[in-house]
């Protein structure tokens, strides 16, 4: 099966981004907390796993798309930092925020 880096940046850019919520979720719903220390003895591990299916789904979701070489890939890896820095910085605001509330 041939993967295009555009396949692999969207892959890459959704799991980043539904991590983000889930860690923020997780936090705020000690619920869901819960029941991912639930299914695999420990949240992260459960997260992990969660990340591996979720890049897997959308890379398989995305392959059919077109391949593009060059420019393209350059634009996806650049999206996907960025993606990767600004959920970065939404973690680090949440965890300082919620540290300040004591």
């Amino acid at each position: 099966m041939s993967v295009s880096y555009r396949s692999v940046s969207y892959a890459g850019i959704v799991t980043i981004v539904v991590m983000t919520v889930i860690t923020i979720l997780g936090e705020l719903v000690p619920a869901l907390m819960k029941f991912f220390t639930y299914v695999a003895y420990h949240h992260w591990v459960t997260k992990n796993i969660l990340s591996v299916v979720i890049f897997l789904v959308v890379l398989a979701l995305t392959s059919k798309a077109p391949s593009t070489e060059g420019r393209e890939s350059s634009k996806g890896l650049l999206w996907t930092s960025v993606t990767a820095v600004v959920c970065s910085l939404a973690l680090l605001a949440f965890f300082v925020i919620d540290f300040l509330k004591g």
